[in-house]
């Protein structure tokens, strides 16, 4: 669980990566200095991207000066700190290797899996997932939905003397679509509450329900258009997914590898030596 959580992170730090981690000095301007010290655009993208999830629907322009206010707080309370030499504490040290490793952990990942995210392997992988999918079935379906029993047979005995589904449905469904002919468009039969999406689906293209079909919505007279499979997402639709997925995979491979090769020894609350899992540092 926990590596899932940590290749979880990995993908968006990947994203965070190619965003911001491209740039050079050059492109990376200065925003206030503290005392001499620069603050720049980069850590404020980084300050941003940190922030929890309700920030997520503001734009980073629209708090920008506050996010510089915050940088240049903390700038000026870390420079308090190393004057006070906090920075030599073997807490703070402690803090600072582990945030350290961290910083290396995002930088490897990033170096590692955003080369090998190349359309050229995402759209690979888009070719398989079309490959192996399932197609659903969708139908096409018109409806008239009236409020009575009665009135949906009358409405089906006009049909069968020939009367235009689109006209009666303008004319009397109740339900919205009657403005647009009763037209639903495609649907899967998931879609729609189980009267109605089972009487759709046991008609063929053209047929009209022969009696009144109830929902919690009323009575509905429903005429089928059209049936065909689902068809495929785009590329451009699945892409973000699949470029997940992709990262996802890459990071298992980098860790596993590293696992591999690695001497790896746990110890527990006591001191003494946690036995390594199955088949790890069998090479070591």
């Amino acid at each position: 669980m926990k590596r899932l959580i940590v290749a979880t992170t990995m993908l968006a730090l990947v994203a965070v990566g190619a965003a911001h981690g491209q740039s050079g000095d050059a492109e990376d301007g200065v925003v206030a200095t503290v005392n001499g010290e620069e603050i720049r655009e980069s850590d404020v993208a980084m300050l941003f991207s940190s922030l929890p999830a309700q920030y997520s629907q503001f734009e980073l322009t629209a708090i920008y000066p506050q996010l510089v206010e915050s940088l240049v707080d903390r700038k000026l309370l870390a420079q308090a700190a190393r004057r006070e030499g906090l920075a030599d504490t073997a807490e703070v040290k402690r803090r600072l290797a582990y945030l350290t490793d961290e910083t290396l952990q995002d930088a490897f990942f990033t170096h590692g899996v955003e080369a090998k995210l190349t359309e050229e392997r995402l759209r690979a992988a888009y070719e398989t997932m079309i490959a192996a999918r399932q197609p659903d079935v969708e139908v096409r379906a018109r409806h008239i939905l009236l409020d009575g029993e009665e009135d949906a047979k009358a409405v089906i005995a006009e049909l069968e003397a020939g009367a235009d589904f689109a006209e009666l449905a303008k004319q009397k469904s109740t339900g919205p679509s009657g403005a647009n002919g009763g037209d639903l468009g495609y649907f899967t039969q998931a879609r729609m509450v189980p009267a109605f999406a089972q009487a759709a689906f046991a008609l063929e293209p053209g047929a009209i329900t022969t009696a009144p079909v109830k929902t919690q919505f009323g009575w509905h007279v429903i005429k089928v258009e059209d049936r065909r499979e689902t068809p495929p997402p785009s590329f451009e639709d699945v892409q973000t997914s699949i470029r997940d997925q992709e990262a996802r995979q890459l990071i298992g491979e980098l860790t596993a590898s590293l696992r591999a090769a690695a001497d790896v020894r746990r110890f527990g609350p006591d001191g003494g030596e946690i036995a390594a899992s199955p088949g790890e540092n069998e090479n070591n």
